[in-house]
């Protein structure tokens, strides 16, 4: 090792997300927590960005230059003599701390909560509640890495690399989450054949070594994160979604309607009042910035449920298992983990990227309903087991009220860079052509309570009509059919 080249690069998180860790199995506390550095700070771990790093500069430079500098294995790694047939990783990556803000404290971590549909029921699946903390946007990391004995053209393919890269990291970026970008990119290189390199490199270690030498300006060079990005731009189709009424997709946390006192064990006056309120609780939207958000993860959700009927009707097969990993709704919406007991994959990211929708000109407008009774048909009296929304000792307590948006448009994004095949996009897109004439005929909805005149839109292409025509659709369909004789 004589020759040692430094990066320092700022990323920013243009998504909310971030790496987490499984939470405390505690009632009303997140899953999954963001993952923190023993100092309690939230980083990245130098795993993530070196994977991330490695598919980028395969993707700038190729499959064959990226195992040169992060290493490989070949076949299972063992030569006809019984030694190891593998090269060790050139490229060592620190995990990327959480850059300190100017000012005020570091950002909190949000929590977003969502549940698993039931595929038979439509409804939500019990006990499938799960709260997952997110950072927002905004949030900045300083990762720092170095090269051992690189030729130039290894250092500039890594400088190419880091201009332009976007990587998503962490949990749920196929829906939208852990986008992050290079805001700021620096480099150096130390010569440990050069006296004072030598004691320069000895004197000094990890993180304060980088920034030393990337910040001299005898030393450092400031790479240009303007320049283009030498990639091919990504396969994004846009629908467009118009309201046709109400649209809910609740947040967990369920306020007291207004001018509703708080109500304690023994307050008479405020269980009177309570009791007598025609608005006993108000379930809010999820919001962002002001706008209702459609997260991508209830988009994904409708799209695959939806895909995978159609398939089946038409003779393919499609799991609604989400773990068998080898149907095409699994390889293009992601799975779990294979159904076979000796599989050793834990399972596949999406290779379709949707992400969360803002919806705009929305009119929000508050509906108030109630819990009927199955035997006597009228309103049912039972008492509510929630006592934080419904303290002992009030009636009625089924009444319950929903704001939502009822007018407005959103926009569905499908990310389809990860879809290398032709073939695989073409039948992709035949599929979606399906389900958006059952999603306009009103079969499919988005969000609660869509069996109850909530969560209809008519979808319409954004720009050009990419999307084939009905008759193309299932022709495409039918000969897939006829060549995987039904399977996938």
């Amino acid at each position: 090792m004589t020759r040692l080249t430094y990066f320092r690069v700022v990323l920013e998180m243009t998504e909310q997300g971030g790496v987490t860790t499984p939470g405390p199995a505690v009632r009303d506390k997140p899953d999954a927590l963001i993952d923190i550095d023993p100092f309690e700070r939230p980083h990245i771990p130098g795993t993530s960005l070196a994977g991330a790093l490695k598919e980028r500069v395969s993707e700038t430079a190729g499959p064959d230059r990226a195992q040169h500098i992060f290493g490989h294995v070949d076949g299972d790694g063992k030569r006809d003599d019984g030694t190891t047939d593998a090269d060790a990783s050139r490229m060592w990556v620190m995990n990327a701390e959480m850059e300190s803000p100017d000012q005020g404290a570091p950002p909190t971590p949000s929590v977003r909560w969502s549940t698993a549909i039931d595929r038979e029921r439509g409804a939500a699946r019990l006990h499938t509640l799960r709260g997952v903390e997110m950072l927002p946007t905004g949030t900045r990391f300083v990762a720092r890495l170095w090269l051992e004995d690189a030729a130039a053209d290894v250092e500039r393919g890594i400088s190419r690399a880091l201009v332009g890269w976007a990587p998503a990291i962490g949990r749920g970026v196929s829906t939208g989450h852990g986008q992050l970008a290079v805001r700021e990119a620096r480099t150096a290189t130390l010569d440990l054949g050069n006296r004072h390199d030598l004691l320069l490199w000895l004197e000094r270690s990890g993180p304060a070594l980088v920034d030393e030498l990337t910040h001299d300006p005898a030393r450092g060079r400031v790479l240009d994160t303007r320049a283009a990005d030498s990639r091919a731009p990504a396969q994004i189709r846009a629908l467009r979604a118009t309201l046709s009424g109400p649209l809910f997709v609740g947040d967990k946390r369920v306020r007291p309607a207004k001018n509703q006192p708080a109500a304690r064990d023994g307050d008479t006056k405020a269980l009177e009042s309570r009791r007598d309120a025609p608005d006993s609780r108000e379930r809010q939207p999820l919001m962002r910035g002001g706008r209702p958000l459609v997260p991508g993860t209830s988009i994904k959700g409708v799209l695959r449920s939806r895909c995978e009927f159609i398939l089946n009707t038409v003779g393919i097969a499609a799991c609604p298992t989400q773990c068998c990993g080898k149907c095409h709704t699994c390889r293009w919406f992601g799975q779990g983990g294979g159904e076979d007991a000796s599989a050793t994959s834990v399972g596949a990211r999406a290779k379709v990227r949707i992400p969360d929708a803002l919806v705009d000109g929305a009119r929000m407008r508050t509906r108030t309903h109630v819990a009927l009774d199955r035997w006597t048909g009228g309103v049912s009296q039972d008492t509510p087991v929630d006592a934080a929304i419904h303290p002992p000792g009030t009636r009625g307590g089924k009444l319950y009220q929903l704001k939502a948006p009822e007018s407005g448009t959103f926009e569905i994004q499908l990310d389809l860079k990860e879809l290398t095949k032709p073939e695989d996009v073409q039948r992709f897109l035949a599929t979606i052509r399906l389900v958006v004439e059952d999603v306009n005929d009103g079969l499919v909805g988005f969000g609660a309570a869509t069996t109850r005149g909530y969560g209809s839109v008519q979808l319409t292409p954004v720009g050009e009509d990419w999307l084939p025509k009905l008759a193309e659709a299932k022709r495409v369909l039918d000969q897939w059919r006829l060549q995987t004789g039904g399977g996938a």
